[in-house]
């Protein structure tokens, strides 16, 4: 069975905790007007593999202004599309290959886990109207219990802030399911800026079931920090090229490629481009740079988001 109580928590982050050998989660203290909460986000799996993280620094998605609307406190959420419920592959948050493996600590700056997420929490501490939310399955109240780190009573809180699907047969593959991926999204108002955190552990296969967030590609053995199939078969775009060269004779097979990469990386965070805009904007005679610009990308925009795909391509093509 999936999550029991799937929740997304908004509020004040007041106080932190380093994750630690023994305890294996960075810890933050969250005031809900008054009312206090605490986060844990498990930066280590129990097989003491590393977790895989992205954090997007400038996060453009359309779940912002719903989450912007919601008051402080703690909402359960549904578990489906059209909500705030996070799923890293339906929602189209990122592509597998952005993951990165980091350890829980490191010598030296801004190489481990707790400096990546203590950096956006120190920040948020520190200004008055930033809110943190915080995405995962929560516990408590546990009545006459203050909790084990900052001491309040009742203690309660939320944690699984991460992917919670793709888990192999086992001790967690009950709690499999799509639409209840965990995460952190930090909201900065003054710079009218969003963070997101994203963690998967190593052990998660990417590709689940629509219905029951089980593995139906296990990650690859031989290459288990990098994409281990392509979401779009070389069948399924050879067939999607003949169809789209009904419309555009002069598209050429590498184009089209790009032009379905561009389209899965970009509509997450901008949903006027697709895969078929893009299409039309070369059947129209625009390269692809023009053919970005002209769906609203800067030209700086559309120089990365072309230089991101071509690396993806190949990425893919190397692991399929």
């Amino acid at each position: 069975m999936p999550l029991n109580n799937y929740a997304v928590l908004k509020g004040r982050p007041i106080n932190n905790r380093l994750a630690t050998g023994s305890s294996p989660h960075y810890q933050v203290l969250v005031s809900e007007n008054g009312t206090l909460y605490r986060i844990a986000v498990n930066v280590r799996s129990q097989d003491g593999s590393e977790v895989e993280f992205l954090v997007r620094d400038r996060f453009e998605h359309p779940i912002t202004a719903q989450l912007a609307e919601l008051p402080e406190g703690l909402h359960p959420t549904p578990s489906q599309p059209g909500g705030v419920a996070l799923d890293f592959i339906r929602g189209n948050l990122m592509q597998p290959w952005e993951l990165k493996p980091l350890p829980i600590s490191a010598a030296g700056p801004d190489n481990d886990l707790n400096e990546k997420i203590d950096s956006y929490i120190q920040r948020a501490m520190s200004d008055e109207q930033a809110m943190i939310y915080a995405f995962g399955e929560t516990w408590g109240p546990e009545n006459n219990k203050a909790d084990q780190y900052f001491g309040f009573k009742p203690g309660r809180g939320i944690h699984d802030i991460h992917f919670n699907q793709g888990n192999p047969g086992g001790k967690y593959a009950s709690q499999n399911g799509p639409w209840q991926d965990g995460g952190l999204i930090l909201e900065f108002p003054r710079e009218q800026q969003w963070v997101a955190i994203f963690m998967k552990f190593q052990t998660q296969a990417w590709h689940s079931d629509d219905t029951d967030g089980s593995v139906i590609v296990a990650p690859s053995r031989d290459h288990p920090n990098l994409p281990h199939a392509l979401h779009t078969n070389a069948n399924d775009l050879r067939s999607g090229y003949q169809t789209a060269l009904a419309t555009n004779p002069d598209l050429s097979f590498g184009n089209y490629v790009s032009a379905v990469r561009l389209g899965q990386n970009l509509n997450g965070r901008f949903p006027g481009i697709t895969t078929d805009a893009i299409l039309n904007g070369l059947a129209s005679g625009h390269s692809l740079g023009q053919t970005l610009q002209d769906l609203g990308l800067s030209n700086d925009e559309a120089k990365a988001a072309r230089k991101q795909a071509e690396a993806d391509i190949k990425a893919a093509r190397k692991h399929d």
